[in-house]
């Protein structure tokens, strides 16, 4: 049986002259009855079955390409790809060698192996220093304060026993007292000693070994002791409560003639001290301050 073409000779009759010529120059399709001419989907349909052929290695047949046979083939697919039983992740891969795989992880692994190692001891070494600057500032800090410790021990046993250079002693115990009025002229009279504020009671010392020359209470002085230390210096000490000594007693440097008070003429309890040379009163201050006990 002939073949005829899709259109039939009177609708290529109908035809205009451009019509005419484009189908001159693009003859139509022929087929047979019964046959079933490919289109576009059955040709996607094809390609599909191709790319799968590729991912699972089946190679398609020419009934799977052609005609009705493609499109189903190509419907099944595509319902299969639905329900993720064809897996086309892999289609386009490009094989890896085993062994090169393993290879580069084993070399990566070392690597890192190696950078952390690196890292461990860098860090280790960094505590170390750090610990052994710790453990020399400590010893550097405990040395200091055992030596300021054991300095200040020394300058307070000094301070308690009331020694200090040349034999010379402080006349309050413990170098106590608050100056409160030095020596030279105070309301219209001439004040021969230094003042220092001491509770009532505070035991008062010898400044060095001498005699003792006077003991008694010498009017606006109150209650007082004199003492000579001998190569022209003696000292005075007034407005004691109580006296330690008497008269013509030998002392040393650093024992107690008495205790302060607030007798004679006094604004408040202080001792009263004057230091005399050649039996003339000098500002005490620069005189205890050469002798280091002011």
């Amino acid at each position: 049986m002939g073949s005829t073409p899709d259109e039939t000779p009177s609708e290529v009759c109908a035809l205009s002259p451009y019509q005419a010529r484009h189908r001159a120059s693009h003859p139509p399709v022929w087929r047979r009855p019964g046959v079933v001419v490919p289109t576009v989907a059955a040709a996607l349909a094809t390609a599909a079955v191709g790319i799968s052929a590729l991912s699972t290695g089946v190679t398609p047949t020419a009934s799977a390409t052609s005609g009705h046979e493609a499109t189903v083939a190509a419907a099944n697919l595509l319902g299969q790809r639905q329900q993720g039983k064809v897996d086309t992740s892999r289609s386009l891969s490009r094989p890896q060698n085993t062994a090169q795989v393993k290879a580069n992880s084993a070399n990566t692994s070392r690597a890192a192996q190696r950078a952390k190692a690196l890292a461990g001891s860098s860090s280790a070494a960094a505590a170390g220093r750090q610990k052994a600057e710790q453990s020399a500032t400590a010893a550097r800090s405990k040395a200091t304060e055992a030596a300021t410790t054991a300095a200040t021990a020394k300058a307070a046993a000094a301070k308690a026993k009331g020694s200090t250079s040349g034999g010379w002693t402080c006349a309050i115990a413990g170098c106590g007292g608050t100056f409160t009025s030095g020596f030279g002229g105070r309301w219209g009279t001439m004040h021969l000693g230094d003042d220092f504020a001491t509770p009532v009671g505070t035991p008062l010392r010898a400044l060095h070994s001498g005699t003792v020359v006077t003991v008694g209470n010498y009017f606006g002085m109150g209650n007082r002791v004199e003492i000579d230390y001998g190569n022209g210096v003696s000292s005075i000490e007034a407005h004691l409560s109580s006296f330690a000594v008497s008269a013509g007693q030998q002392v040393e440097a650093g024992q107690v003639v008495g205790r302060s008070g607030n007798t004679g003429h006094s604004t408040g309890p202080h001792v009263h001290l004057e230091i005399h040379l050649n039996d003339q009163p000098v500002d005490p201050a620069p005189w205890l301050r050469a002798h280091g006990i002011f």
